[in-house]
């Protein structure tokens, strides 16, 4: 509900399709279940524009169980001292999320839209 309406006027955003439903977002960007895909959308740009990024749920939750693996295997060494991902954790989520979803443009995409790129 909290990407309907302006957070200071409470009006309903005339560009929010009323039939989004919002399934997770990564720092106030969300993901967006719509006819079963999934569409991304960034916050702040002054009107809601979402772009299909996952085919269905089950490769979107495909994907970030592989993006939590690789977090979870490297532990504190995950990222560097200025806390960008080192780029072997990058680089093995990028080869697993290639393998896992059978397309490089789409691997490459998910680790953006989750923050590492």
């Amino acid at each position: 509900m909290g990407y309907r309406y302006h957070p200071t006027t409470l009006e309903v955003f005339p560009e929010w399709n009323t039939d989004w439903i919002v399934v997770a977002d990564m720092g106030g960007d969300p993901y967006i279940y719509h006819d079963g895909r999934v569409l991304y959308a960034m916050h702040g740009t002054g009107q809601w524009k979402p772009e299909s990024l996952f085919p269905d749920l089950i490769t979107m939750c495909a994907a970030f169980a592989v993006i939590g693996t690789v977090v979870t295997d490297a532990g504190l060494d995950l990222t560097d001292d200025q806390s960008y991902i080192r780029p072997k954790h990058y680089g093995r989520a990028r080869d697993l999320l290639a393998d896992t979803l059978g397309d490089d443009f789409l691997a490459l995409r998910s680790l953006e839209t989750a923050g590492w790129g």
